[in-house]
């Protein structure tokens, strides 16, 4: 939108940010520190990456390959992966790490509950 001058009301976009100074290599141009992915379905499991680590939530608690047509196995609703380490999220740490696991799985439920990663106040610098 900031490229091409389109306007975008606050409500709008509530996972958008202006990255525009990155794609043009602005120096000290940044986006957010974390990524959130969601399945977009009704079973509630969502992906968090900040940094090296990466929670997953699983709230319908099975899982399977859909590719390879294996049977689904319950898995625990968090699971907390080293990528810098483990990059196949193959080894779940949440048990070697509690309190790295727990701040994740709050900073989750906020971005959750608070509907929007976007903060309400954007910059207009570009519009």
């Amino acid at each position: 939108a900031t490229l091409t001058g389109a306007s975008v009301p606050d409500a709008a976009c509530l996972d958008s940010l202006d990255i525009l100074d990155a794609l043009l290599g602005v120096a000290g141009a940044h986006g957010r520190d974390h990524l959130v992915q969601q399945d977009n379905g009704r079973r509630g499991n969502f992906g968090y990456r900040k940094g090296r680590w990466k929670l997953q939530r699983h709230d319908s608690r099975r899982a399977r390959n859909v590719r390879l047509r294996l049977t689904a196995d319950t898995v625990s609703r968090f699971r907390l992966y080293d990528l810098s380490s483990d990059p196949q999220e193959s080894r779940d740490v949440s048990k070697q790490h509690p309190e790295r696991t727990q701040q994740m799985v709050q900073d989750l439920a906020k971005l959750i509950a608070d509907g929007r990663t976007r903060p309400i106040v954007e910059s207009t610098r570009h519009r």
